[in-house]
This record gives C-alpha cells, sequence and structure tokens, in this order.
C-alpha cells in the first residue's frame, strides 16, 4: 500500500472518532447511538488496517473482525492491552448500539486503538 493510501486510512479514521465525538455532544436526547457505535466501530477497523499495511503484515482477504483483532494483537503486545470485547458481541447490533454507554466505550476503545497503532 502506498504512502498516499496508507495516510488517506488514518485520515479517515481521524475523521471517524471526531464524528462520533460531535455526535455524544449533542444533548442525549438527540443523540443517535447506533450512528457514534458504527463511526467509532469503522475507526478501530481503519486504524487496525492501517498498523498492518504500516507493517507490512498480510491480511487474508476475507477477514472478520476478531481476525484482524487478533492478528494485531499477535505482532503488537500494545494492543493486547485494549480489551476489544465490547466490539466483539454476538447480539443484534441494533440492540447493543442503542445503549449509550456503550457509545461511551466505543469512542474509548477507538481512542486507545489510535494512541497504539499511531
Amino acid at each position: 500500500m502506498t504512502t498516499q493510501l496508507k495516510e488517506k486510512l488514518i485520515s479517515e479514521a481521524n475523521n471517524l472518532i471526531s464524528e462520533a465525538k460531535n455526535e455524544l455532544a449533542r444533548p442525549e436526547e438527540d443523540v443517535v447511538t447506533y450512528t457514534v457505535c458504527e463511526k467509532a466501530y469503522t475507526a478501530v477497523r481503519k486504524f487496525l488496517m492501517h498498523y498492518l499495511e504500516d507493517k507490512e503484515i498480510e491480511l487474508p482477504g476475507d477477514h472478520t473482525f476478531n481476525e484482524l483483532i487478533e492478528l494485531c494483537q499477535k505482532h503488537n503486545s500494545a494492543l493486547r492491552k485494549i480489551d476489544f470485547e465490547p466490539m466483539l458481541e454476538f447480539r443484534d447490533k441494533e440492540d447493543i448500539w442503542a445503549d449509550m454507554s456503550i457509545a461511551n466505550i466505543y469512542v474509548n476503545l477507538a481512542e486507545k486503538t489510535k494512541k497504539t497503532v499511531q
């Protein structure tokens, strides 16, 4: 992957975190928690994909989020300290992503992932 494409992944991930945080800054009754969770989740994916590309670690074409995390943790011990479990819930996303506390957890996980891979 070219430097330009790697920078695009980071830029997109940073924008997604900003958008999620802006949504959380609204009055609680106006927050769309599903949007917050979706943006934070996607930001984490992009940060992890950037990390693998930056370290020139091949990612299998068809990969789950869990496999992406495991591969990154295998190569970066600091990522093992992040508890990604809330993002690995097997319940329906619409149920879990409708929770304000989960939205805050997701944004925090995105921030921790960002700090760890940059």
